[in-house]
């Protein structure tokens, strides 16, 4: 396990770098992405940054020969987002479970179960 968080951690950064990622509540800082264990979940904002985050996926899985399992990913629309953007071939949800913290598309919503927690 502490190999594969060490090899995910230029991942994480290199998300961070090239996205804008999301704010929540009254936290100052972006979350682009969070990670436990094998399970990363990718915050986007812009339609724009489909390709950014394929564009990372894929040097990353060059580099570590990791494999991104689609049918078992899930993507979710927060706020404005629409459906209509494809992301990979990973279906959209209106709320998903992550990491046991309930998602919809209500970003400010979604925070407070984390928050609770």
């Amino acid at each position: 396990m502490m190999l594969f968080a060490t090899c995910i951690n230029p991942l994480l950064i290199k998300l961070r770098s090239k996205l804008h990622g999301i704010k929540v509540i009254n936290i100052t800082t972006k979350t682009t992405a969070v990670a436990y264990a094998d399970y990363v979940m990718i915050f986007i904002t812009h339609a724009s940054e489909i390709d950014e985050i394929k564009d990372t996926l894929h040097e990353y899985i060059r580099a570590t020969r990791a494999r991104i399992k689609e049918d078992k990913s899930r993507a979710i629309a927060l706020g404005s987002w629409t459906k209509m953007t494809p992301i990979m071939n990973i279906k959209f949800y209106d709320d998903i479970k992550i990491l046991g913290f309930n998602m919809t598309r209500n970003i400010n919503e979604s925070a407070k179960s984390f928050v609770q927690y």
